[in-house]
C-alpha cells in the first residue's frame, strides 16, 4: 500500500467518500493539543481510523464519532476533533 503513488492513504471499497489528508492531520493537530496522554502514532490511527469509518455509507458517521469520543477526555474536544474530519477544505488537496 505504500507505493509511490500520489492517492490518500485510506480508500476503501466501503464507500464513496475519502477524507483528504489535510483534513485528517488537522484532527491530528488538535489530538496534539489537547489530548497530551495520545502519542503521536495513536492520534495519527485516530484520525485515520475515524476517517475510514467516515467512508462507511451506513452509519459511518456515529461510529467515527464514538471512536473519537472513546478517546477523549471531554466532549469538546471530541467535537474539536470530528469537526475537521467532516468540514470539507475550501483548497484542493495536495493529495490528487
Amino acid at each position: 500500500m505504500l507505493g509511490g503513488s500520489d492517492e490518500p492513504i485510506v480508500r476503501s471499497s466501503r464507500g464513496s467518500r475519502v477524507i483528504p489528508n489535510r483534513q485528517r492531520l488537522a484532527a491530528v493537530a488538535v489530538l496534539g493539543e489537547r489530548e497530551a496522554h495520545l502519542s503521536a502514532v495513536q492520534r495519527l490511527a485516530l484520525a485515520d481510523a475515524a476517517a475510514w469509518w467516515l467512508s462507511e455509507p451506513n452509519g459511518g458517521e456515529e461510529l467515527a464519532y464514538a471512536l473519537v469520543a472513546a478517546s477523549c477526555a471531554t466532549e469538546v474536544t471530541t467535537e474539536h476533533v470530528y469537526l475537521p474530519l467532516i468540514t470539507p477544505s475550501d483548497e484542493p488537496d495536495d493529495d490528487g
